[in-house]
């Protein structure tokens, strides 16, 4: 079941990001993780993390695009570099 709602929430912020112009889309990661009881003995439910990662050349779309992508997501980091061009 959470794996099937990740996906939904992945595949709605796919669709999101691609109608941006001049925003470039990867999809990295994705991993589960059990979440323990408190002495770690018995999983009692399962975390999912899954990566989507975003560069574009205009910071004002970039930032735009990730406000409201964050309605639904949570950020784990930014990055930022300069153009090689």
């Amino acid at each position: 079941k959470l794996a099937a709602q990740i996906t939904e929430t992945l595949n709605k912020a796919l669709g999101q990001a691609r109608q941006v112009k001049d925003v470039k889309i990867r999809q990295g990661s994705r991993n589960s993780y059990p979440v323990y009881d408190d002495k770690g003995q018995k999983i009692t439910g399962w975390r999912e993390r899954a990566e989507l990662r975003l560069e574009s050349a205009d910071f004002a779309v970039l930032s735009k695009l990730t406000g409201e992508l964050l309605t639904d997501l949570k950020m784990g980091g930014m990055d930022f570099s300069i153009s090689p061009s």
